[in-house]
């Protein structure tokens, strides 16, 4: 990855307190916390598409044309 450096703290910092923020208003209870099918299938499958994004952002992907391949 060229050119990669993470956001700066301000950001961090800014995220947290909406992820806190929201869990507030929401009034999440950590203790009757229960992930279920749905949600665990729907986590990992934005983990997938994650690491499809990261991988593609690779320098020998570079070349590649999707815009040549028609229905």
């Amino acid at each position: 990855m060229v050119n990669h450096r993470w956001p700066p703290l301000k950001i961090f910092l800014s995220t947290l307190l909406v992820v806190i923020g929201v869990a507030v208003l929401a009034k999440l209870n950590f203790h009757s916390l229960k992930l279920g099918r749905g949600e665990l299938e729907t986590l990992i499958a934005s983990l997938l598409f994650t690491g499809q994004i990261l991988c593609l952002e690779q320098p020998r992907y570079a070349t590649n044309r999707p815009e040549n391949f028609r229905p």
